[in-house]
């Protein structure tokens, strides 16, 4: 049988939020493990956890009380961190979430289904976007766009006068 694998929520977009998420699954693992060697027959209560992580149980159907589960998904999110395609795009301005998790979710669907984003800001390229992988690069930017037109610009004013 193959083993299962992770599903990503779209609440987990960038590199951080798996960093993030992955030191919360370290935390919990460490909490199981103290709770086991103080009391092993009460019940298990879980601390609060994030809605990142919430999002990632259920939708791999994980019960965080089972430490083999938890332990899958650690050692699952520490593959990813490692193996999981990279995309960086380049924004003028500061992106909302929720254009953020429908690039992801795009990405997701047509791309990979562990990919990543690392989002930075380039307020030199005014308006689009800059989108680089490990090995292509792709300048979507209104300032890339004006300087692709410049001959052209010239040709006209030449004919002008």
């Amino acid at each position: 049988m193959e083993p299962k694998k992770l599903i990503l929520p779209l609440s987990i977009v960038t590199t951080t939020d798996i960093d993030l998420v992955l030191n919360e699954i370290n935390d919990l693992k460490e909490y199981l493990v103290q709770i086991k060697i103080k009391n092993s027959d009460s019940e298990i209560k879980l601390p609060h956890t994030s809605k990142s992580l919430d999002n990632l149980t259920e939708l791999n159907n994980l019960d965080l009380t089972n430490m083999n589960q938890v332990d899958w998904l650690k050692k699952s999110t520490e593959t990813l961190v490692t193996k999981a395609p990279i995309v960086h795009i380049g924004f003028s301005v500061e992106p909302n979430l929720l254009l953020l998790e429908k690039l992801v979710d795009w990405f997701r669907r047509n791309i990979d289904s562990t990919l990543l984003l690392t989002v930075g800001l380039q307020p030199i390229i005014g308006a689009g976007i800059t989108l680089r992988t490990p090995n292509k690069f792709f300048d979507l930017s209104l300032k890339n766009h004006f300087n692709n037109l410049t001959s052209d610009l010239v040709k006209l004013i030449k004919e002008v006068n």
